[in-house]
C-alpha cells in the first residue's frame, strides 16, 4: 500500500464542530503558507467557496481581541494574513478550542466518573438530550479505531486501551510535557527507578507521571477487561523486566484503597516498552538480556537486518545500530500492545517535507518494510491497526533519515560555475552549502580527476561525460526544486534494491 494513500485516522480537530474545524484548518494553512495568502488561492486550496471563506474569516476576528498583541488575523479583501508574537503559537488557540468542545467535555466527564446519567451529563455540559446522543454517536465513530465504544453510559473496551486513549488525549490536550510533578508522584516514580535500576529523563518522567495518574484513576474501576492484554503478555511472562516490574507494582501500588492485581503490572509493562520511557542506555541493558524470540523481538531483528542489507556495502556504526534498534523496538512494541492513534501532526505535511530533508525517496522503502512483516502479529495487521500503522510509517521515515544523515552519501555532486573570479568562490560555496543540506548527498567543487553522479554548472560543458544540470539563473528557487528532484531520482536509481531476505516466520 502506498504511504500517500488517505487512510482512516482520528484527528484532534474531529472533536470540533464543522465550523470550528474549518476555521482551525484555515489558520494552520496560513501558517504553512508563510502566514499570508490570496483569498482566491486559499479558497481553492481549502476546497471551499470564496464567500464561505470570507464568513469563516469574519467569525475568526475574535482572536484579535482574545489574544490581543499575540495573534492578529487581517483581511483586506485580497490578502489574508496571520501574525503571531514570537512567544505565542497557534497551538494555544487550538487547545482552547478543543477544551471548549462538547466532545472534549463528554470524554473528560467519563474519565472522572466512569459512567453517566443522561440528565446529569446534559445538565453539566448545558446541552439537550438529542445533542448528547448525536455527539455520543460521533464519538463512537472516532473511538472505534481504539476498540472502544460509549454504551449505556460507560466507556467500554480493554482496560489497557482505555488508559492508552486517555494518555494520548491528555498528553497533548492538557500539555503534560509542561506540567510540574507533585512531590508525592516524584517519590513514587523514583521508587520505580530504584526498583528497576533505571533512570528517567525529565521528559520521560512526565510521561510516566501522566500514565500513573490515569492508572490511579482507573484502578478502582469495578469491571475492567484484560482479555487481549493477557494474550499479548503471555510471551513476556518470564521476561526479567516484567518480573521485576510485577514485584514493584504490587508493592508500590498496594497502598491504594483497592486490591491491585497482576494485570496492573501487565499494563505498566506495555506502557514502559511502548512509549518514550526507558532511556537508550537503559533499553540497551534490557536488550542484552531480553528474549529475541518474542513477537516484538523477532520483528525488531528482521527490520534492522533488512535496513543493514539495504544500505550495504555502507555500514552502520555500533552506536547508530543501537540507536536505530532502540527506536524500532518502541515503534513495534506500541503496535504490538496497542491500537489506534490520535493524530497531532499533519501526515501530508510530513510527507511533503520529507522531500526537503531526504536526498532519495524514502517512503517506498518504508512500505516495503511494513509489507514484509504485515500480519506477523495482530498489531501489524492493516485491518486491525490502520491508523497506528500509518503513524508508525512516519516514524520509520525519520529513522531512515537518521541513518541517511550518518552514513549515506550515495549521490556525489560536483559544482562547476564559470563566472568572474569576484563572484566565483562565494556563488560556488553558497550552492554547495544549500545542496549539502539534503541527506544522502555529498556536494563539492568539481575536479577533473574525480567522478561525480551529477555536475551542476551555468554553462554547457561538452567535455564532461556525466549527467549535467544547467542552471537557468544563480540562486533561483526554480533551479533548486528541479535539482532536488533530479538528485532524488539519481539516488533512488542507485539505492533501489529488493529486500530478498527470507521473511522471519513468527
Amino acid at each position: 500500500m502506498c504511504l500517500k494513500k488517505e487512510m482512516i485516522r482520528v484527528r484532534f480537530d474531529e472533536l470540533l464542530e464543522k465550523k470550528e474545524a474549518k476555521q482551525l484548518m484555515l489558520l494552520k494553512h496560513l501558517l504553512l503558507k508563510d502566514s499570508m495568502s490570496q483569498i482566491s488561492t486559499l479558497a481553492k486550496e481549502l476546497d471551499i467557496t470564496k464567500s464561505s471563506l470570507e464568513t469563516y474569516i469574519a467569525d475568526l476576528v475574535w482572536i484579535n481581541d482574545e489574544y490581543k498583541g499575540l495573534a492578529t488575523l487581517t483581511y483586506d479583501g485580497y490578502l489574508v494574513s496571520l501574525e503571531l508574537a514570537p512567544s505565542f503559537s497557534l497551538e494555544m488557540i487550538e487547545l482552547n478550542l478543543y477544551k471548549q468542545s462538547i466532545k472534549y467535555q463528554i470524554l473528560t466527564y467519563l474519565y472522572h466518573h466512569f459512567d453517566y446519567s443522561t440528565a446529569a451529563l446534559t445538565t453539566r455540559i448545558g446541552i439537550s438530550e438529542s445533542t448528547l446522543f448525536r455527539k455520543i454517536k460521533e464519538l463512537n465513530s472516532l473511538l472505534k479505531e481504539f476498540g472502544l465504544t460509549i454504551w449505556q453510559g460507560k466507556l467500554i473496551g480493554e482496560e489497557s486501551q482505555i488508559r492508552y486513549f486517555y494518555y494520548c488525549f491528555y498528553w497533548y490536550l492538557d500539555n503534560y510535557a509542561q506540567k510540574e510533578i507533585s512531590f508525592k508522584q516524584k517519590a513514587l516514580i523514583h521508587a520505580i527507578e530504584r526498583g528497576l535500576n533505571i533512570s528517567f529523563s525529565e521528559e520521560n518522567m512526565k510521561r510516566v507521571n501522566l500514565w500513573l495518574i490515569i492508572s490511579k484513576k482507573r484502578i478502582s474501576y469495578a469491571t475492567p477487561i484484560y482479555t487481549e492484554l493477557k494474550e499479548k503478555i503471555a510471551p513476556y511472562e518470564r521476561d526479567y523486566l516484567f518480573l521485576e516490574l510485577k514485584s514493584i507494582v504490587l508493592r508500590l501500588l498496594g497502598h491504594y484503597a483497592v486490591e491491585v492485581d497482576e494485570e496492573e503490572a501487565m499494563i505498566h509493562f506495555s506502557f514502559l516498552m511502548s512509549f518514550q520511557s526507558l532511556s537508550q542506555q537503559d533499553y540497551y541493558q534490557y536488550a542484552i538480556l531480553r528474549s529475541k524470540f518474542t513477537p516484538v523481538g523477532l520483528v525488531d531483528t528482521y527490520i534492522l537486518e533488512s535496513l543493514i542489507l539495504y544500505y550495504a556495502p555502507l555500514k552502520l556504526s555500533h552506536q547508530l545500530e543501537s540507536q536505530v534498534n532502540y527506536y524500532l523496538s518502541r515503534i513495534h512494541s506500541r503496535l504490538y500492545f496497542f491500537k489506534g492513534m490520535l493524530e497531532v501532526l499533519s501526515r501530508k505535511y510530513i510527507l511533503d517535507t520529507e522531500k526537503e530533508w531526504s536526498g532519495h525517496v524514502i517512503y517506498p522503502l518504508v512500505d516495503t518494510l511494513f509489507d514484509s512483516v504485515e500480519g506477523d502479529y495482530l498489531g501489524l495487521s492493516k485491518e486491525y491497526n490502520e491508523s497506528l500503522i500509518a503513524y508508525s510509517k512516519l516514524q520509520y521515515l525519520h529513522v531512515i533519515a537518521l541513518i541517511d544523515s550518518h552514513i549515506n552519501k550515495s549521490v556525489k555532486i560536483g559544482v562547476k560555475l564559470l563566472l568572474e573570479d569576484v563572484y566565483q568562490e562565494v556563488s560556488t560555496t553558497r550552492l554547495i552549502k544549500e545542496i549539502n543540506g539534503l541527506n544522502g548527498v555529498s556536494c563539492s567543487e568539481y575536479k577533473d580527476n574525480e567522478s561525480f553522479d551529477l555536475v551542476i554548472t551555468n554553462k554547457p560543458l561538452s567535455y564532461i561525460n556525466t549527467e549535467i544540470y544547467l542552471l537557468s539563473e544563480l540562486g533561483t528557487n526554480y533551479d533548486m526544486v528541479h535539482i532536488t528532484k533530479l538528485i532524488r531520482e539519481i539516488s533512488t536509481r542507485k539505492m533501489r534494491k529488493e529486500l530478498n531476505v527470507k521473511k522471519i516466520q513468527l
